[in-house]
């Protein structure tokens, strides 16, 4: 095979992974969102799916170690800083990437009123990063590296683009393109994690800390 045709395959298997991985999360949230107008059926759908192709991909809940003490601490205070400066950046802004107000009265309208917050926070920073840390890493990770896609800047394309739908419906195209753009590095890092460690433990609590408490800061914040 000559070198323009290996690129040109290379490029077709990476473009192809990525569509597979991103079309179908993002269908059953736009479902959740666009058709029933609900952020829990949109999550129900998604955590659904992701639970079916763990199954059937024989990823054990047994394999989930809890990491060293040490690496909570560390984990726990990345984590609180990137919601603070996360939290600042949208307060100094204003307007800019996205209105509060608005995305207070969007979240309430999708079906989670503002007495449910603490409810879903809960299972957001308890039960989310197990299922997607289970599904892109112990699912798809594993598949790209049985197809020869290695890449944690390829590997970590699909976890953040699929993203852009819930964002984009709760607080518009600047947070969307914004969001994606964090979730993508957070995604690198947690490939990269679970490339050199093959600890779902890590991946879980760095998911929880890095990505899912800001997220629930940033909800609080247009409380």
């Amino acid at each position: 095979m000559k070198p323009g045709q290996h690129k040109g395959t290379s490029f077709a298997l990476a473009f192809s992974f990525i569509a597979s991985k991103v079309a179908v999360p993002a269908t059953l949230v736009y479902v959740g969102l666009g058709i029933f107008h609900s952020i829990p059926i949109a999550v129900m759908l998604y955590h659904g799916f992701c639970l079916v192709c763990i199954t059937l991909a024989g990823v054990r809940l047994r394999t989930i170690r809890i990491p060293h003490v040490f690496e909570l601490v560390a984990a726990s205070g990345v984590g609180l800083l990137l919601s603070f400066v996360s939290v600042a950046l949208w307060r100094l802004t204003g307007d800019l990437i996205a209105d509060p107000d608005i995305c207070r009265i969007q979240i309430e309208a999708f079906g989670l009123p503002v007495a449910s917050w603490g409810m879903f926070a809960a299972y957001f920073m308890l039960v989310n990063p197990v299922i997607e840390e289970l599904y892109w890493r112990g699912v798809v990770q594993e598949r790209a590296k049985a197809l020869g896609i290695r890449r944690d800047a390829i590997v970590a394309v699909p976890f953040s683009l699929w993203h852009i739908v819930p964002i984009w419906f709760i607080c518009g195209p600047v947070a969307a393109v914004l969001g994606v753009m964090a979730v993508y590095v957070v995604g690198v890092l947690l490939t990269r994690i679970y490339r050199e460690s093959r600890s779902f433990g890590r991946c879980i609590t760095w998911h929880a800390m890095m990505a899912d408490l800001a997220v629930v800061s940033l909800m609080f914040a247009c409380r």
